[in-house]
């Protein structure tokens, strides 16, 4: 019987965390590690100063329930996956990793499940519908080729082997990918993927370069927010065909180091819970642009 644990990690992220918690806790429990790694951490941040700790704390009832947060300063993301693994029920055969700009689809989630107990699979991958500039497109190349490994086997004793990419070991010492795995272009041709609402809002991107930048500096185009991504928000057709042809695509990464990234159209539909909040999403996004625009 599979009995599934929720993890997320997150820190300053209330673009679509409402969203993507309604969207998986009704499934099964959650636990969190919340707070700063890497370089905001280093920026002297406590804890995040968005809506992040209000919007965890209202759904902490809801569904299933968020069971448990950590809350906490960290060198890097491996330290925080690691923080709230103790938290993680006993009885739990398979962790199943959601960041707070996931937001799943409820027959996706029933079709996973049954997946796991048809076929006693010990992991899965998927793959990523990330959005980009809105709601209306979706990153390509290595963003749309790339397995993102989301659920694996649990068991007493486990540990989090890295976060980048999500590695638990068996008891051997073996990644859980390497034994009864679903990759991404199987669960892709069974209709699931994973919508990745990862690059929709200009804050997002502006936080996401200031991260990536300060991670590894050298690998991200300078500017890139104000650069790229708002003209190519703010440009009609022909604007955004040739901003994507100068840079080999869109993605804050620079294309030496990650290679082509264009949009293309999304063409599948969004989860019911971005349905729901769709205009208040908008509504922000809109005022978003404006405030990327002051940043110029």
């Amino acid at each position: 019987m599979v009995k599934l644990c929720f993890q997320m990690i997150v820190y300053n992220s209330d673009y679509v965390l409402g969203e993507a918690l309604r969207s998986v806790l009704s499934v099964a429990p959650m636990v969190v590690t919340e707070g700063p790694c890497g370089y905001w951490a280093r920026t002297g941040a406590e804890t995040s100063d968005d809506r992040t700790n209000a919007i965890l704390e209202a759904h902490s009832d809801y569904g299933k329930g968020i069971i448990g947060i950590v809350h906490g300063q960290f060198l890097e993301k491996d330290e925080m996956v690691r923080a709230s693994e103790h938290l993680i029920p006993k009885d739990t055969t398979h962790v199943f990793v959601v960041d707070s700009d996931e937001v799943w689809r409820s027959a996706d989630l029933r079709h996973v499940i049954s997946l796991l107990q048809e076929w006693d699979l010990d992991s899965m991958g998927f793959t990523a519908d990330s959005f980009f500039g809105g709601f209306d497109r979706i990153l390509t190349g290595f963003e749309r080729d790339f397995e993102v490994i989301r659920i694996q086997r649990w068991y007493p004793g486990a540990t989090w082997a890295t976060h980048r990419p999500p590695t638990v070991v068996d008891p051997f010492g073996r990644p859980w990918a390497q034994a009864r795995h679903m990759g991404h272009t199987e669960t892709l041709r069974r209709g699931i993927s994973m919508p990745h609402y990862s690059y929709t809002f200009p804050k997002q991107a502006w936080m996401k370069h200031l991260y990536y930048s300060g991670y590894s500096p050298g690998i991200t185009i300078p500017d890139y927010p104000t650069k790229v991504f708002l003209p190519w928000v703010e440009g009609d057709g022909e604007q955004r065909h040739r901003i994507e042809k100068e840079w080999k695509g869109v993605h804050n990464f620079i294309p030496s180091y990650r290679g082509k990234c264009f949009t293309e159209q999304f063409a599948g539909k969004h989860p019911e819970e971005i349905m729901y909040s769709m205009p208040e999403l908008i509504e922000r996004f809109d005022q978003e642009v404006e405030w990327l625009k002051d940043q110029q």
